[in-house]
């Protein structure tokens, strides 16, 4: 087929009219042997992500910090004014226990030196993860700038390209890495997408006729008729 009537044939079948449709932008005609992992110089992927809240901005305070364990108490810190109690000759008692020097640093005959006490334990309790690594957007700025640090650099892609034959030379250049916000077009208000329309409740979706799709299957169609427009996109060249 000519690559005219392809794009017409691509063109025909959705409409540039309508918002959210596939179009042909560019049709060429390529010899048998091309193959698009081998004999293209580069490529350009685009990913996109649903946010959460697509209306509104991504929280860069609650999607980058994570929680930290506080640190341990010092000897001054265990015996703050409002702790200690004052004798009758005039010195003052720590009114939590004493903290014995014999069980946080071993003795001098250990056969084991004594590691420095700014240092971590050997293996640190992880934090937990707050909740909102589970419920708030990504950062797109911070990721952005992790991304760049990627640019112009050499990379092992041999992983990603499964139909490598063995013994050939996974390494890519991965000339751009990004990542922005964008926003895609919504369906058109009141298009019907399986036989619902944006709007109409649910029970009396349901309920319209004999026969009927079963409720599952409305939410579903709703939830495709009112998908989120603003997409976090990450494009790697």
């Amino acid at each position: 087929l000519p690559p005219a009537d392809i794009a017409a044939a691509i063109t025909a079948a959705a409409p540039c009219a309508a918002p959210g449709s596939l179009r042909a932008l560019a049709v060429q005609l390529r010899p048998r042997h091309f193959h698009a992992t081998f004999s293209a110089l580069w490529r350009r992927y685009i990913y996109l992500f649903p946010l959460r809240r697509p209306n509104t901005h991504p929280l860069t305070t609650t999607a980058t910090t994570t929680t930290s364990p506080s640190p341990p108490p010092t000897e001054s810190s265990d015996c703050s004014n409002s702790g200690n109690t004052r004798q009758q000759d005039g010195s003052n008692t720590c009114s939590h226990p004493p903290r014995s020097s014999s069980s946080s640093f071993p003795t001098s005959t250990s056969s084991h030196p004594a590691a420095p006490a700014s240092e971590p334990p050997p293996h640190p309790r992880r934090p937990p993860l707050p909740p909102e690594v589970f419920t708030a957007d990504p950062d797109p700025v911070l990721l952005a700038a992790q991304l760049r640090q990627l640019q112009h650099r050499r990379l092992d892609f041999l992983a990603a390209a499964r139909d490598t034959p063995p013994g050939k030379d996974g390494m890519c250049t991965l000339h751009l890495a990004r990542c922005f916000v964008a926003e895609l077009p919504s369906r058109l208000a009141g298009t019907a997408v399986g036989g619902l329309k944006t709007g109409v409740p649910l029970a009396a979706a349901a309920a319209a006729s004999p026969g009927s799709p079963s409720e599952s299957n409305v939410v579903e169609a709703v939830r495709q008729d009112n998908a989120p427009v603003r997409v976090l996109c990450v494009e790697l060249v």
